[in-house]
This record gives structure tokens, sequence and C-alpha cells, in this order.
């Protein structure tokens, strides 16, 4: 251990020199990534990256989605009717394509998702992605297995919404400075 430290200290310049060029390049690598997510080389690298980094959090996730059927088929149970005579009273207006979130930053001012799904999986540049707490953004571009999307917290988005009551339009823009 005192070797180390002592070969440390001895080349105490280049080690710093090193740290900095690896953190540089972090920072170009990471501004580029973004920008070229929905490619399917860095799709497929930040796909096995999130695999590897949610693996250790599986379980709390298959309990959470545990309590989340039983609580859906708890509001079916309440509803009249069976499943096909609820689904068959609604109208299909739109279409859910479940995803999984395998990139994601949030301390940017250009923030960025990518996702797990693409073109091949009904995925187009402009659709709205929501998760079950709402709006989460729109999807910016696709490759054939993977796509990026403007995240809420993006300077850029901006989001079109109705009025329930009144019916009046709006657009809100939640990174707009005032």
């Amino acid at each position: 251990m005192k070797r180390l430290l002592q070969f440390l200290y001895r080349y105490r310049a280049f080690v710093v020199f090193m740290l900095l060029e690896l953190a540089s390049t972090i920072l170009i690598f990471n501004h580029k990534l973004y920008q070229s997510s929905a490619s399917s080389v860095i799709g497929r690298i930040l796909n096995f990256i999130s695999e590897v980094k949610n693996y250790p959090f599986l379980k709390e996730e298959n309990v959470q989605l545990l309590h989340d059927n039983a609580a859906l088929r708890k509001q079916l149970l309440q509803k009249e009717g069976s499943i096909d005579q609820l689904y068959a009273a609604t109208p299909t207006q739109y279409n859910f394509i479940p995803a999984r979130v395998i990139n994601n930053s949030i301390s940017c001012f250009k923030n960025y998702l990518t996702l797990n799904k693409g073109a091949m999986h009904g995925i187009a540049p402009g659709m709205g992605v929501m998760s079950a707490e709402g709006i989460v953004g729109r999807v910016k571009a696709v490759s054939d297995h993977f796509s990026t999307v403007l995240s809420l917290l993006h300077t850029s988005v901006r989001v079109s919404a109705k009025l329930s009551n009144s019916g009046v339009l709006t657009r809100y823009s939640p990174m707009a400075r005032k």
C-alpha cells in the first residue's frame, strides 16, 4: 500500500492529467450519445448497461407490478359486466406500446430518454410518451429497435392540452423562462 501511495505521489501530475482526460472524454461521449442514442449500436450498448444496472431492482419492480395488477383487477371487478363488454364500450382511440427506458438524463438543459422499442414495434417520431404518472415526453428519433425521446425536462419541449371543464386548448412549455 505504501508503494502504491509513493507511486501516485511521484506521478501525481500524470494521474491528474489522465483523470481530466477521462472526464472530458466522458463528457464528449455523453453529448454525442444523446444525439444518436436511437442508432442500433449505441442502443444495444445502452440496453446492456441498463439491464446490468436494473437487475438488482427486479424483485422490487415485480412486487410493485403485482400490487398494480391486483388494484386493476379489483377495479375491473367493481365495474358492471365482463371485461369484453368493458373494452367493447370504450372506443380505441390510442395505441399503447409498452416500452422500457434504457437510458435517461435529468441534469442537463437538453434531457433525453432512450426507449427499447423502435420502428419495428410501431414507434414513430412525434408520438407522445407517457407513464402511469403522466406525460414523459415526445419521440424525436427512431431506429428499428430503439427510439430517442425529448424528455419533459428538455428546454424545447412544448405540450398542448385541453382543459376538460372549459374545452380551452393551451400550450405549455415546462422549461420556458419568464
